[in-house]
């Protein structure tokens, strides 16, 4: 299997409006002027990290805040070479950092493998129902099944419940992604794939479960912490 190329996704929708509000995190502008929270910025509200918080109070704030930037860069750099890639751009890799070259080649290697379509690619996406939006990195056809894929970087191998916020994630992208796409039910994605590149390995881990599951738990999520959820009454 190898990887079909688009010279611009299957799906191109017009971009949205984004900001970072006085109070921090990520908001988009939908289309009828209301502004939504990015899926990020809720699920870190939402979700107490308590092993985050020790490494902190460990490393100190200066030295954590230092670690999280360059964290930053890195995963935009590794997307930003990912991206150039599923759009057959010529890519310089003079001025790569052999480390994000490295990342991008774990990731690369999978997508050219696994990956036959790619639907949707870096595109802002919201839902009026959730009142939420945010950008999946990926959704596309992986190994015969429409799915939201989710690329990462880290320093060190993540064991499986390190990466279920990554699966909220992609499930909350997916529920985006459907209503976007309701006028046309084949756009229902029915897998979810995290894909993680670290720096302590030469392969990356790919962790490919269904969406049902997942889908279920952030819609819990969703009704016990976020006001349009805790609102709703019925989920369909």
């Amino acid at each position: 299997m190898t990887l079909v190329k688009f010279k611009h996704p299957a799906i191109e929708l017009a971009e949205l409006p984004f900001r970072v509000p006085p109070e921090g995190g990520h908001e988009y502008q939908s289309f009828n002027g209301q502004w939504y929270k990015s899926v990020t910025t809720f699920l870190g509200e939402a979700i107490n990290s308590p092993g985050l918080d020790a490494w902190r109070a460990t490393v100190g704030e200066e030295a954590a805040n230092a670690s999280v930037a360059r964290g930053c860069r890195r995963g935009t750099t590794v997307h930003k070479l990912l991206e150039s890639h599923l759009l057959n751009e010529t890519i310089d890799y003079r001025h790569v950092m052999p480390v994000n070259l490295d990342l991008f080649q774990q990731i690369k290697k999978v997508l050219d493998l696994h990956l036959t379509e790619v639907y949707m690619l870096e595109t802002a996406i919201y839902s009026d129902r959730y009142q939420l939006a945010g950008t999946p990195d990926l959704i596309g056809i992986w190994n015969d099944m429409l799915s939201i894929i989710d690329f990462k970087t880290a320093n060190t191998e993540k064991r499986r419940r390190d990466v279920d916020k990554h699966f909220l994630q992609t499930a909350a992208y997916k529920l985006l992604f459907g209503e976007t796409m309701r006028h046309d039910p084949k756009f229902n994605a029915i897998q979810l794939v995290v894909i993680v590149a670290s720096q302590d390995s030469s392969n990356p881990q790919v962790f490919v479960e269904p969406a049902t599951f997942h889908v279920q738990e952030f819609h819990k999520l969703w009704k016990e912490k976020h006001p349009a959820g805790k609102n709703e009454i019925l989920f369909e």
